[in-house]
C-alpha cells in the first residue's frame, strides 16, 4: 500500500498558511474601525478596500449527510460604489474524511449606490482538501474546484460598517484514493452540493 502524503500536506497548508497571512493583514485596522462605526454616518457611494467575514451554513441534503458550516474572510476592493473583486479563504469542515479549504475570488455587484441594497455573488475557486479522519486510511487525496453563485441583502450601519444576509448554491469538489482487495487502488471522487444560508460584515478602512 502507498504510504500516506505527508509532505504533499504540508506543501498545500504552507500556501494555504501565506494566503491566509495575506488576507489578515487589515485586522487590526478592522478592529479599531468596528469600535467606532455607531458613531459614523452612513457613506454615499463607497469605494476602496474592503475586510469581510462571513459564516454560511450548507444544508443537509438527505439521508447520510449533514448540515455543516463554512466560515471565511474575504480582503477585497470596491472598484465603483456597484462592483467588488476580492480574494477569499476558509474552511469546511465536511462530515467526511476530508476538510476543505477554499481559496477563491469573489465577485459582488450591488444594485443600489447607497443604503440597503440587494446584491448578486459569484464565488470561485479551489478546494485544498486536509484529512480529518485518522481512522480512514488514506492513500492520497487532493481537492478541486469550488462554484458558489448566489444573491443577498446589504445593510449599512455607518459610512464603513455594513452587515448581510445571503443565499445561494454551493458545489465542492475534493476526491481520496485508497487501497482494496486485490492491491487495487480505488478513487473516490466527491461533489458536495448544498444550498446555503449566510450572514456576515464588511468593514471598509
Amino acid at each position: 500500500m502507498m504510504s500516506y502524503s505527508d509532505s504533499k500536506i504540508n506543501l498545500n497548508l504552507s500556501g494555504v498558511v501565506a494566503v491566509a497571512f495575506f488576507l489578515m493583514l487589515p485586522l487590526s485596522n478592522a478592529v479599531q474601525i468596528f469600535g467606532q462605526a455607531s458613531a459614523a454616518q452612513p457613506a454615499q457611494g463607497k469605494t476602496g478596500y474592503f475586510l469581510q467575514s462571513g459564516t454560511d451554513i450548507l444544508t443537509s441534503t438527505g439521508s447520510g449527510s449533514v448540515t455543516t458550516a463554512r466560515i471565511f474572510f474575504v480582503n477585497g476592493y470596491r472598484f465603483t460604489p456597484n462592483t467588488s473583486v476580492g480574494v477569499g479563504l476558509g474552511f469546511t469542515p465536511y462530515d467526511d474524511p476530508l476538510s476543505l479549504i477554499p481559496f477563491f475570488f469573489d465577485f459582488n455587484y450591488r444594485f443600489k449606490e447607497d443604503g440597503i441594497s440587494p446584491f448578486l455573488f459569484v464565488r470561485a475557486g479551489y478546494n485544498f482538501s486536509v484529512k480529518n479522519d485518522e481512522s480512514f486510511l488514506l492513500d492520497d487525496h487532493k481537492g478541486g474546484l469550488l462554484l458558489h453563485p448566489g444573491i443577498g441583502l446589504e445593510f449599512p450601519l455607518s459610512g464603513q460598517f455594513d452587515l448581510y444576509l445571503n443565499a445561494g448554491y454551493s458545489i465542492d469538489n475534493s476526491s481520496y484514493e485508497f487501497e482494496s482487495w486485490g492491491n487495487r487502488i480505488v478513487t473516490n471522487d466527491l461533489s458536495f452540493r448544498r444550498l446555503s444560508i449566510g450572514a456576515g460584515f464588511k468593514i471598509t478602512p
